[in-house]
């Protein structure tokens, strides 16, 4: 983050052209223009460049759902993510992807729930 504020910051100084800041970026030109102008707007505060999200995605699964996805985990251990998914498209009429469910384990603190390599296999 201080690279973006130190190269805007140039940019604002006219020290460096905008397709120059762009450039160094890795950003398009106007969405540089974008930021130099939130930038002048903030009155050269560096803190208005921060991530700003103050609403969830609209694409969030929804908290319910989330917690069900943990319910269903924690009835059985053994439950994979793809069958989880499938029981969720089952009993709620919910298409989750199991990557989703995943991260969601994940997210709770569920962490990946598998054996260690050497318990997982019988032994010869």
């Amino acid at each position: 983050m201080l690279e973006r504020q130190r190269v805007l910051m140039l940019a604002k100084e006219k020290r460096i052209a905008q397709r120059q800041a762009a450039w160094e970026l890795g950003l398009s030109l106007s969405h540089t223009k974008r930021l130099l102008r939130r930038l002048k707007e903030a009155g050269g505060d560096p803190r208005c460049l921060d991530y700003q999200r103050a609403h969830p995605a609209p694409n969030r699964t929804p908290e319910e759902m989330r917690e069900q996805v943990v319910t269903l985990k924690s009835q059985s251990r053994g439950r994979s993510n793809a069958l989880i998914a499938d029981l969720l498209r089952e009993q709620a009429r919910t298409l989750l992807h199991p990557s989703t469910v995943r991260r969601i384990l994940i997210e709770r603190g569920g962490g990946v729930y598998s054996l260690p390599f050497s318990q997982a296999l019988p032994p010869l």
